[in-house]
């Protein structure tokens, strides 16, 4: 797993000369959005390696949900580029530059239930959750048989515990499962699992990437860690995730993570244990933090209320 060196306010190895570090499965360089006249993001530059989860933090308005949409290639900034690599080469391609099918194949994007950067799930509340979760096949190109497809939704739906749910309408879930059933979406789009047989080895996931919107953020505290231990499943066989939360405990979690200011500026880059200190948080969350350290090591910056 890669590992990301800390560095100074808005900057992060995007910016650093080259190294022995491999090239990112996922960077942004000098990405700035402004939505009429209001700057959203400045100059933020940040990278993904394979194996590794990223989170995103920041107050409300920061630009994370932004940011996100920039990475999946859904808004073009102003300046700055978005770049992506394959798992089969350190070559890396302009993002934008990619064909829709293609990109697909390579990145998978979940956006929060709520909120401006929200597709939304009202237009889909009449689908069933099966049916919901297998849209995650139509991105697939080439794309699937139907029995290959069928057989991702149930791994997916066993995976977030949700093959009890499969013929309930999305709209009756709580927001909590609506999120478990958007991530069965993802998986079914971005792991390319496809034997039959169950004991066969997963395959792979270098090359591929993986977006989250406040994925966690109506769930309770068991399904938290449900999601948790799957992302680092994902991790584990190569995939790059990318997460945007406000639960700075599951941050912690996290290999690494971009801290965004009130100003969309990168206020910190870098593994959890250099940027989630007090003094950090203090100053683009504007209240105080407390370190805890736990029984077991851990140690987790909270809000002093």
């Amino acid at each position: 797993m890669a590992s990301t060196a800390a560095t100074a306010p808005g900057t992060s190895p995007a910016d650093a000369p080259p190294s022995s570090v491999p090239a990112a499965a996922l960077s942004c360089a000098q990405v700035t959005v402004h939505f009429g006249t209001r700057a959203v993001l400045t100059n933020v530059s940040a990278s993904a390696h394979a194996g590794e989860l990223l989170t995103i933090i920041g107050p409300n308005g920061a630009g994370k949900s932004t940011l996100l949409r920039v990475l999946a290639g859904l808004l073009m900034p102003q300046t700055g580029t978005v770049r992506i690599a394959s798992g089969a080469s350190a070559a890396s391609e302009d993002l934008f530059d990619l064909p829709p099918p293609r990109r697909a194949a390579m990145l998978a994007f979940a956006a929060s239930s709520t909120g401006s950067g929200s597709t939304g799930l009202s237009g889909a509340a009449g689908l069933s959750v099966g049916q919901y979760a297998a849209l995650g096949a139509a991105a697939v190109w080439p794309p699937r048989s139907p029995e290959a497809a069928c057989r991702a939704v149930g791994r997916a739906l066993a995976r977030v515990g949700l093959t009890d749910r499969a013929t309930d309408p999305l709209g009756v879930l709580s927001t909590g499962l609506q999120q478990l059933a958007t991530l069965a979406r993802v998986l079914v789009q971005i792991d390319p699992q496809d034997s039959p047989d169950p004991t066969t080895p997963p395959p792979s996931l270098d090359g591929r990437v993986l977006l989250l919107d406040e994925p966690t953020s109506a769930m309770d505290p068991r399904h938290i860690g449900k999601v948790l231990t799957l992302l680092r499943e994902l991790t584990s066989r190569g995939c790059a995730v990318i997460m945007a939360t406000h639960d700075l405990t599951l941050a912690s979690h996290a290999d690494a993570t971009l801290v965004l200011g009130p100003d969309g500026t990168a206020a910190a880059h870098g593994p959890c244990a250099t940027v989630l200190r007090p003094e950090i948080l203090q100053a683009v969350y504007g209240v105080a933090f407390e370190t805890v350290h736990r029984p077991d090591g851990r140690t987790l910056v909270l809000p002093v209320h």
